[in-house]
């Protein structure tokens, strides 16, 4: 018996998602990957990580070239920054020049996330 999960309707959960793809290669030491080691990391098979690498590269999201035989090693596009996890920011970002959603110092309430991004935005209720 598969030890996949499935939701509610039954369905199996897909659990090797482009995301976590995206993930591994902004991980990974060297600057390619090959669906190797893709796989390896996501303990998955190479063939599911090549579904998924040429799901990216689709979207616009990696990279490819073939370098021997059948080898071929995946990169990043610039436009996928890797992950700042830092908690850094830049304050000279456009994204932080309008005014402040709340009281500076003052957290927010969650549930009051989606009211405020809707007001800060113009978007009627």
């Amino acid at each position: 018996m598969s030890e996949r999960t499935r939701d509610n309707a039954g369905k199996f959960v897909e659990t090797l998602t482009p995301e976590r793809v995206l993930a591994v290669m902004r991980e990974s030491d060297a600057p390619i990957v090959t669906a190797r080691d893709v796989a390896d990391a996501l303990d998955c098979t190479p063939e599911g990580a090549t579904k998924k690498l040429k799901q990216l590269r689709e979207q616009g999201r990696v990279e490819r070239r073939k370098v021997g035989g059948r080898a071929v090693v995946w990169w990043l596009m610039d436009t996928e920054q890797p992950l700042d996890t830092t908690g850094e920011h830049n304050p000279d970002d456009p994204f932080f020049a309008g005014e402040p959603l709340g009281t500076e110092g003052e957290p927010i309430d969650v549930a009051d996330t989606d009211k405020l991004l809707g007001d800060a935005i113009g978007l009627d209720e």
